[in-house]
């Protein structure tokens, strides 16, 4: 027995260490001798005194004894080796561990997020080539436990960097919203979902921080300040910068007991001229954003890489992200141009809306791509008590996920009739499922008939067919391309002439673009 085993014994920890648990305390020896897997196990086993219920996919049912403990240790190796390309020692990160099991206020939370959350923040200090100072950082822990709120402070922490911000600005903005009023939980729950809306800008962090200082002392919603800022992005003829310099100023400006919404309106009021309907010049409407790859935002962006460069962003996106995008790549100059916008969910229905802009001016064969992310799909699942066979159920999201829906149609729609001069718009649809090409009619009477009416053919295909055939030809397990192909055809029978669908793996797109590229290709 070693000492590890034993100090569950000593200590009557039940059930001592399974074969699968002394694997996972081997898997992080290179890091933690067991002096540290003890200490850290000392502070984690209240998180550990029920066994955890779990049912996989297939409602195969297991007790798991120390769940929590299995999945912290999982998390630690990436946790120790993003600590180490930081100039921290292991037992440094030791420290920390034990540090991030003592900041969760409740016995109901465990530590796995917590670490999962630091290796992300990690992770960005590693990529602005920053280091962590290691007291201030354990200072915040201890701030952050005081309301019991740990996991969001860490989220919001992240967030914030994602957007620019130093880790010391965006600690300082958690103590903010700590001090500010209302209930922290919730305080801290409105801001993450927007600041995560901001990724996307081309502002100098320092400004940016003094904005989202300002916002936080003059009681303006997170909700309301992105909204502001979407609007003026859109709508003012100043840059991003510009935009918030304003908006400090107009707050120097005021006295303070007048509200933040009255600053907004007259920050609005001066930078967007009154009858004036020329667009913003192209380079002023998507700036350039730091970084190389794809990523989503409120507002609006432009990024050189490939087609296929990009897509693969988006798979990522699709797979990770709950909010779907917009983006207009341009072939000739090889230019994404996010749309920015903001995603609405309800139940059965989800829609990107974003202020339409001249397409054409982007390019003269505009790819419009959108992602339809995997954690959504819930939302437009069939209902599984209508299905004669409700195994069916993941097949038939799979080929709703993957087509264009109304609202993929009116987005077409609106960017043709935004657009100065007509040009040929393919659309483009990432997806769990692969990658969806489609294209609709000239004629915008046709797209305007079928947009609202698009959900109950989808319905019409669904109910006609044949779900005992389906079952045996196609199965239930997995993604089924030929399922969704299968469906697709039937769902072009029954739409008018003009619109063109076509379905790709992820691989079958890759290889269609490399032949594309191939001399003497024909479609």
């Amino acid at each position: 027995m070693n000492r590890i085993e034993q100090y569950f014994k000593d200590n009557s920890l039940s059930p001592l260490p399974d074969d699968e648990l002394l694997s996972l305390f081997s898997g992080v020896a290179e890091f933690m001798t067991p002096d540290h897997i003890i200490a850290y196990v000392e502070r984690a086993k209240r998180f550990d005194t029920q066994p955890v219920h779990v049912s996989d996919e297939n409602f195969i049912h297991s007790v798991v004894y120390w769940y929590c403990l299995r999945a912290d240790l999982r998390t630690m190796p990436a946790f120790f080796q993003a600590g180490q390309k930081l100039g921290l020692t292991n037992d440094d990160c030791n420290t920390l561990l034990v540090n991030l099991a003592d900041a969760c206020k409740y016995d109901f939370r465990h530590g796995e997020e917590f670490i999962s959350l630091a290796t992300a923040i990690f992770s960005g200090l590693i990529e602005r080539d920053q280091r962590l100072d290691v007291t201030a950082f354990q200072a915040f822990l201890l701030i952050a436990k005081e309301d019991g709120e740990i996991t969001r402070a860490l989220r919001v922490v992240k967030l914030c960097m994602n957007t620019g911000l130093s880790i010391e600005q965006s600690a300082d903005i958690v103590k903010r919203l700590y001090e500010a009023p209302g209930i922290v939980g919730y305080t801290l729950m409105h801001f993450y979902d927007e600041i995560d809306a901001l990724r996307a800008n081309a502002v100098e962090p320092a400004l940016l921080y003094d904005a989202l200082k300002a916002m936080i002392d003059l009681d303006i919603s997170p909700k309301r300040f992105t909204q502001f800022l979407q609007i003026a992005a859109a709508k003012s003829p100043l840059p991003q910068a510009g935009i918030l310099g304003r908006f400090l100023q107009i707050a120097k400006d005021f006295k303070p007991e007048e509200k933040g919404e009255a600053i907004l309106l007259a920050t609005l009021e001066s930078i967007t001229p009154q009858g004036v309907d020329s667009p913003k010049p192209v380079t002023d409407y998507f700036p350039e954003i730091p970084g190389n790859k794809l990523i989503l935002g409120c507002l609006p962006y432009r990024l050189s890489k490939s087609l296929e460069e990009g897509l693969t962003d988006l798979k990522q996106l699709m797979e990770e992200e709950y909010t779907q995008g917009v983006w207009v790549f341009d072939q000739q100059s090889e230019t994404w141009y996010s749309m920015g916008g903001r995603t609405q969910n309800s139940m059965n229905r989800v829609r990107h809306e974003f202020y339409p802009y001249d397409i054409s001016s982007l390019s003269s064969t505009p790819i419009i791509v959108k992602t339809n992310p995997e954690q959504s799909e819930i939302l437009i699942a069939p209902d599984r008590r209508n299905l004669e066979f409700p195994k069916l159920e993941k097949r038939l999201t799979g080929f709703l996920t993957a087509m264009p829906s109304g609202a993929d149609l009116g987005m077409i729609a609106e960017l043709q009739k935004a657009s100065t001069r007509k040009v040929p718009i393919t659309g483009l649809i990432v997806s769990s499922q692969g990658v969806t090409e489609f294209s609709v009619p000239d004629d915008a009477s046709v797209i305007a008939e079928i947009a609202p009416n698009l959900r109950g053919i989808k319905g019409q295909v669904i109910s006609e067919l044949d779900q005992a055939n389906a079952v045996r030809e196609f199965g239930t397990n997995g993604n089924s391309p030929e399922f969704v192909r299968f469906m697709k055809d039937k769902l072009i029978s029954l739409l008018p002439p003009g619109f063109v669908i076509a379905f790709h793996t992820f691989k079958g797109y890759g290889n269609y673009l490399q032949r594309q590229s191939e001399p003497g290709f024909t479609a």
